[in-house]
């Protein structure tokens, strides 16, 4: 099936346009297409391509703002050839971007399925009008060219993603990963404990080293058998799931067939047939992201936060893994991109003990304080400019100067606010725009410290040894 998808790319703060280049150097990469299975009407050649979109911008003066939009027009394996590619390709840019927009687009042939990208300007050529996509333009204005392109081609209609927002070029090429949760957690244990046993009764044993219990069963409605793991948590509830429940592969047979197999073979390892060990996996997923702090962070050896960043990352390499606490580690996996900020945040105020940290916890309280104060005063003053000035303009006001400071780039939406925010300030008392300004500048100060206050308050928790665990029925302390 004919995946459609829509991408923008933002302005670089080093260099306005470089997602942009980055994007046209990357679509008309030599060992990803050849120079038959490119075209459109900006040109063949990167360079080129660049120049004629930066030269529409510079003659509109719009070289600020979004910098170019990216479509990619991907096909199921074996359901088109290059040619085909490239015939919907020119005729959906011929019907949807015309000679409105500078564009280019290229063929892939690199991946199993083929695809098209297809990339034009932020500006029009015609009249420097921004592009803008609005929810539901999928629906009213590009499907129809779609759905009658692959109609002509005896294709199936393209399917559409949600655009991606607010990312750069380069954050969008590298895939994310996704989140981790219990059931990825259990899959990698039990992984682990196949690595490692014999047996089935030895891998019974294995899972209950690292916490777990287990109960099998047959069940009726499914005609098979599983096996339950339960995982008991230190607030004293139960995480549990049933085999059939994990993923493919993960049924009793499954699971004593792997180690069956890996014992007659010795070359054999758990996954070499089909997928890698998923302990394996999560073990590469934590060290991509936690790999450079840790080494970073040498200095913070001697904290516990370190040491539980350093657990959570290489728990599946310790040759002892069921020394480490149990649920700590786990719950450290869950959430390690906390612990990754609190390393962070010890080696950038060089906080290397627990006097340290009482020392900065003091002083964000005082800077709290002082925050807090200031504000107050701010707002007394206002109150005298309120009275001359209208409640609505008031509200719209603070509005459009809330909407631009988090504005993570420029825009239509953008450029509307700031035209209506500057459209107000014609009749609006000087004073108090400066003291709105001010509120907002203050209201952002005090965010920020308590951001960093909380990320101390955890840091502090663990040097200290203690962790507030909430339960269902109380709120209690537990020292380590």
């Amino acid at each position: 099936m004919a995946i459609t998808k829509l991408m923008h790319m933002k302005e670089c703060p080093e260099w306005k346009p470089q997602h942009l280049y980055n994007a046209i150097h990357y679509i008309l990469d030599e060992e990803k297409t050849k120079e038959i299975w490119i075209g459109g009407n900006a040109g063949v050649e990167c360079q080129e391509v660049f120049e004629n979109f930066m030269e529409t911008k510079r003659f509109w003066n719009k070289e600020e703002g979004r910098q170019g939009y990216h479509f990619v027009i991907s096909f199921s394996p074996g359901e088109v050839d290059e040619n085909k590619c490239f015939e919907v390709a020119e005729e959906f840019c011929s019907r949807y971007l015309g000679d409105r927009y500078d564009y280019v687009f290229a063929v892939h042939n690199d991946k199993d399925h083929i695809h098209a990208h297809v990339i034009f300007n932020s500006v029009s050529r015609i009249d420097g009008l921004k592009y803008y996509y609005a929810d539901g333009d999928w629906e009213k204005e590009i499907q129809p060219i779609t759905d009658q392109i692959c109609k002509e081609h005896g294709l199936s209609p393209l399917q559409f993603e949600e655009e991606r927002i607010g990312v750069s070029y380069a954050s969008w090429a590298a895939e994310k990963k996704g989140k981790i949760n219990w059931s990825h957690i259990i899959r990698a244990d039990v992984d682990l404990a196949i690595e490692r046993a014999a047996s089935m009764e030895e891998f019974t044993e294995i899972m209950n080293r690292l916490g777990y219990t287990l109960r099998f069963g047959y069940s009726q409605k499914r005609e098979e058998n599983y096996i339950t793991f339960s995982f008991q948590k230190e607030d004293g509830t139960i995480c549990r799931r049933r085999s059939y429940n994990l993923a493919p592969g993960y049924s009793v047979e499954e699971i004593a067939r792997k180690i069956r197999m890996k014992n007659l073979d010795p070359v054999y390892q758990p996954g070499n047939e089909e997928v890698e060990p998923f302990h394996r996996k999560l073990e590469k997923q934590f060290s991509e992201k936690a790999g450079s702090i840790l080494k970073q962070s040498a200095v913070l050896k001697a904290t516990k936060t370190y040491k539980r960043l350093y657990q959570a990352v290489s728990y599946y390499k310790l040759p002892n893994p069921y020394a480490v606490p149990a649920y700590q580690v786990r719950r450290d996996m869950l959430r390690l991109d906390r612990l990754i900020e609190e390393c962070s945040y010890l080696r950038l105020k060089n906080l290397r003990s627990v006097n340290a940290i009482e020392k900065r916890s003091q002083e964000l309280e005082q800077q709290l304080k002082q925050t807090y104060i200031k504000r107050k005063g701010i707002r007394e003053i206002q109150e005298i400019y309120l009275k001359s000035v209208l409640p609505d303009d008031v509200d719209r006001y603070e509005t459009l100067l809330q909407m631009l400071e988090e504005k993570i780039e420029v825009d239509a939406a953008y450029e509307a606010a700031e035209d209506e925010l500057k459209e107000l300030e014609t009749h609006l008392p000087y004073q108090f725009r400066e003291n709105s300004k001010k509120l907002l500048e203050c209201e952002r100060e005090i965010e920020i410290l308590k951001k960093e206050k909380r990320i101390l308050d955890r840091v502090n928790s663990t040097e200290r040894g203690e962790e507030k665990i909430i339960t269902l029925e109380h709120t209690r302390t537990i020292r380590r």
